[in-house]
């Protein structure tokens, strides 16, 4: 007689999801097990939710002399869940330098032209005499304030962007333009986690500290800082005075240097935080980002949310807070209002 397929339901998630197909000979006969799972993989599909079907992992949940049922496994994962896992954070630092020197006030404003000898000496330690009370600084990185974490798609995160990224961290670098509606020197990248999983994703996880622009920053009696980014600190000039029989000290000055490295915040790749404002059909959409992007009107993105994505969409038109995307692979979209983040790919 003849072999015949029913396919049932199928289960699991999104990322693993399985396939009950039963398979019987109609007159009865005796059926072989390789015959019958043959026509269990011929009738069920190649890829169920972008899973691929995994011949290798079938299980037969019934069998009878002239029937067998399987469950066919899709996106089953090795029994190695983790490949790598790598962990950065910006330590406190003694410092000894800066990295550039800014200026340096006292009570009548800058006087730089009369502490040349020190501000033009990148190496505070050699100049410290100059400095009653300069000691050497534990300098802290900032707290962090600002999370992001995602899933990154397989084969989207290269060895050579996590090395970017761990060094970025172990450096504490601050941005060195304007970054998610913050200005030059005010975010610092102070941690770092990623971790591969089996088919290539990442988990991904970054922390930065944020410290304001600020000026005319009062630091001492009559002393003030015209303007003091996050990125920069500053040190006290001290002298000694006689008062009421007693030794005494005050800040006559203060100087004025940045602490920590500026880099590209570019180079971190990060999505867009945002939400679908107008959702056009199943594929199609506007997303309204928080912040101004940098996604041009030539780009593929790919748009995540909690629990789908959509992969390599078309940008058909941008505003500095809009993306208009199209088409595309992977899940339907969810309804308007959910909020998304979308990636250059």
């Amino acid at each position: 007689m003849t072999v015949k397929t029913a396919v049932g339901y199928v289960n699991g998630t999104r990322a693993q999801p399985s396939l009950m197909v039963s398979v019987f000979d109609d007159g009865g006969s005796t059926l072989a097990y390789d015959t019958a799972l043959a026509a269990a993989i011929n009738a069920a599909p190649p890829t169920i939710l972008n899973a691929a079907i995994n011949i290798a992992d079938v299980t037969v949940i019934d069998r009878s002399a002239s029937a067998i049922q399987f469950e066919l496994n899709y996106g089953r994962k090795t029994t190695v869940t983790l490949t790598r896992a790598i962990t950065e954070a910006t330590k406190p630092k003694k410092e000894f330098n800066w990295i550039a020197p800014i200026g340096v006030y006292d009570s009548g404003g800058e006087v730089t032209s009369s502490y040349d000898y020190i501000k033009n000496r990148l190496n505070r330690f050699s100049s410290m005499n100059e400095f009653v009370s300069s000691k050497p600084t534990l300098v802290d990185p900032l707290g962090e304030t600002l999370t992001l974490s995602y899933t990154a798609l397989p084969g989207a995160i290269t060895d050579a962007y996590v090395k970017t990224v761990t060094e970025m961290a172990q450096m504490g670098v601050f941005n060195n333009a304007p970054f998610w509606g913050y200005s030059l020197g005010e975010l610092q990248m102070v941690s770092f986690t990623g971790t591969e999983q089996s088919d290539g994703a990442w988990s991904l996880t970054y922390g930065l500290g944020q410290k304001l622009f600020r000026v005319s920053v009062g630091v001492a009696e009559g002393i003030t800082i015209p303007e003091l980014r996050g990125c920069d600190g500053y040190w006290p000039i001290e002298e000694e005075f006689f008062e009421d029989g007693t030794v005494q000290t005050r800040t006559k000055a203060v100087v004025v240097g940045q602490l920590w490295e500026l880099d590209d915040f570019s180079q971190l790749n990060l999505p867009w935080q945002g939400a679908i404002t107008t959702r056009t059909n199943d594929t199609s959409g506007i997303i309204t980002t928080l912040y101004t992007h940098d996604v041009t009107g030539s780009d593929v993105v790919t748009v995540y949310w909690e629990g789908g994505y959509r992969l390599s969409a078309n940008v058909s038109g941008v505003t500095a807070t809009t993306i208009t995307f199209s088409a595309g692979s992977g899940d339907i979209l969810p309804a308007a209002g959910t909020r998304v983040l979308v990636i250059a790919t």
